[in-house]
């Protein structure tokens, strides 16, 4: 799935997304202050099987946010623990860079 639009552009995340700059976020106290994560330390294969568990998960979508143009990654979406029953879910945003 990808969806461009004038400015930015949404995919789904692949382990391959995962760079040194991905990591400098997850060590950023005010990017991560009110998410799960916050407080542990991480190596690059950290996030690489958190996003191959959500590529496999049915409930769950992990969404790059990138600059349309440059494809700077600038952010992520995340959709999850979808109740396709009661049709609701969680709704998680992580930005760096606002365009």
């Amino acid at each position: 799935m990808v969806i461009k639009e004038s400015r930015i552009v949404l995919k789904i995340l692949s382990p391959e997304d995962v760079t040194q700059n991905y990591l400098v976020w997850m060590q950023d106290e005010d990017i991560i202050q009110f998410m799960e994560c916050r407080g542990n330390p991480y190596t690059l294969e950290e996030p690489k099987d958190y996003i191959k568990r959500m590529d496999k998960s049915h409930n769950d979508f992990l969404i790059g946010i990138y600059t349309n143009g440059d494809n700077e990654h600038i952010g992520n979406i995340k959709i999850g623990e979808i109740n396709f029953i009661h049709k609701f879910g969680i709704l998680g945003l992580l930005y760096m860079k606002t365009i």
